[in-house]
């Protein structure tokens, strides 16, 4: 295997050092912990936009994340998103999580970490009942996948580079483990049981590639979550469950029906285009409770219909999605950047949770020529 120490590849390094510390037992519980609190930190290091949001305390992180609706996963490490009482102390760009309240989740954060070989299981359920993830939490698809390894090479019955290949190949239901995510990073560790203070780095086992997937795994979650905080906000139907958990905001709108009049529904995508982008959901009443459409292709060809004049460039997709037999449509709408989106000659923009007229001076000091 190739070396990969003396690169920038510091996650080896701080794992290492929160060993020494005793900040990492044997418990799973303060093992993932302690490697989301490092990938959390490079996350950070990687966005000058995200650390300064954080150091501003408009990101917080909530420990043990539960998400509503899927009770499947039993909880994140770490949930990042919105303060649910701004102003509070953010996270911080160095290697420390706040465990905050969030009120809405932009980002969840759950890493496995494993000390002995493979498991059976792993072929027989699959990679997602064991959460081997580190993922966009309102992007579906996830943006990326990974998986972090802990390996005490001290507290093994073979040759760790075996234990290590087999990791590389085991076989998935859906193909290998290393095929399925996009990152893969093991560090070997030596340390005898109850002496983790006494660890230390097995440089030779470490793996150049999985400093290449890793880094590059960081480079494509940072940049998501840039993109959720400067307001491309996207639901999808793998999602809708836990927002409907939530408020509406300035950028998620409520409807329980399809308006009468057709102008509303352009008014409401406009305001959210004119403001930071969202979502507008379709079959939800003001609580979040999804009451349903019913008759919901017909309704989605009207909406395609009454969204083709004048907001093509603005919505980015109309989806289908059914929460306890309620029928929902959403509508994503894009951030406008070039200049303002007009209806009827009025310009609207998202406030809160309602929808108001965006001022002459706003328009000079949002879009300059």
């Amino acid at each position: 295997m190739a070396d990969a120490r003396g690169s920038t590849w510091r996650l080896p390094d701080r794992v290492l050092e929160l060993f020494r510390q005793g900040e990492y037992s044997g418990t799973r519980r303060t093992q993932t912990d302690a490697i989301s609190q490092a990938v959390g930190g490079d996350l950070l290091r990687e966005n000058e936009v995200l650390a300064d949001a954080a150091q501003q305390g408009e990101l917080v992180a909530e420990r043990n994340y539960t998400p509503p609706g899927h009770s499947f996963y039993q909880d994140w490490d770490y949930a990042i998103g919105t303060p649910l009482e701004p102003p509070q102390q953010g996270l911080v760009a160095q290697d420390t999580f706040t465990k905050d309240p969030v009120d809405d989740v932009w980002f969840a954060l759950d890493v496995e970490s494993l000390i002995s070989s493979v498991s059976k299981n792993w072929k027989n359920r699959g990679k997602e009942v064991h959460s081997f993830y580190l993922g966009v939490y309102d992007v579906a698809p996830m943006a990326a996948t990974g998986c972090v390894i802990v390996l005490n090479v001290a507290d093994l019955d073979r040759d760790p580079n075996e234990i290590i290949d087999g990791y590389r190949e085991f076989d998935l239901a859906n193909g290998s483990l290393a095929q399925s995510l996009d990152a893969l990073a093991v560090i070997p560790i030596r340390y005898e049981k109850g002496t983790p203070e006494e660890a230390e780095l097995v440089p030779d086992l470490l793996d150049a590639d999985d400093e290449l997937h890793y880094n590059t795994f960081v480079r494509t979650l940072s940049s998501a979550l840039e993109r959720r905080y400067q307001g491309e906000y996207q639901v999808s139907p793998n999602s809708i469950e836990s927002v409907l958990s939530r408020q509406e905001s300035d950028v998620l709108e409520f409807k329980a029906e399809l308006p009468d009049h057709v102008n509303s529904l352009r008014k409401e995508v406009a305001a959210l285009a004119n403001h930071e982008g969202g979502a507008l959901l379709l079959g939800v009443d003001d609580d979040g409770n999804p009451v349903g459409l019913d008759k919901i292709d017909s309704d989605e060809e009207r909406v395609a219909g009454v969204l083709s004049d004048g907001l093509t460039s603005v919505v980015r997709n109309i989806k289908k999605a059914r929460v306890d037999g309620a029928d929902i449509l959403i509508i994503n709408v894009e951030r406008t950047t070039t200049a303002p989106i007009a209806v009827d000659g009025s310009f609207y923009v998202r406030t809160g949770t309602t929808r108001d007229w965006l001022s002459g001076r706003e328009i000079i000091d949002q879009y300059p020529r």
